[in-house]
């Protein structure tokens, strides 16, 4: 994933979600080069955008009206306990909880 301020990103992800830093690369001007965060046994990566070969072919939702044009499913213990972190970190709910089978 890429954002304009990854530190920002990462930081908020770890508070709202619960990942923990994995491994973070540095870059200049407090630009995140490359982020890997886990969760349990999961791992997302992420860092800054980048006006490169890969980065044209990378957008943003606020690009796109605030929509996105991928999604990330984690399969979490309790997921009342993590929705509720994520709304105290003022996490924007776009759909709410439902049992599903």
């Amino acid at each position: 994933m890429r954002y304009r301020d990854a530190a920002v990103a990462m930081h908020w992800s770890c508070r709202a979600f619960g990942f923990e830093r994995q491994l973070v690369v540095p870059g200049e001007n407090g630009r995140i080069e490359h982020a890997q965060l886990t969760l349990g046994r999961g791992l997302i990566m992420l860092g800054s955008g980048r006006h490169n070969a890969y980065g044209r072919h990378m957008g943003s939702p606020l690009d796109l009206d605030r929509r996105n044009t991928w999604s990330i499913e984690i399969v979490v213990d309790d997921i009342d306990a993590h929705y509720a972190r994520a709304v105290e970190a003022g996490a924007e709910i776009l759909q709410l909880l439902e049992d599903q089978g």
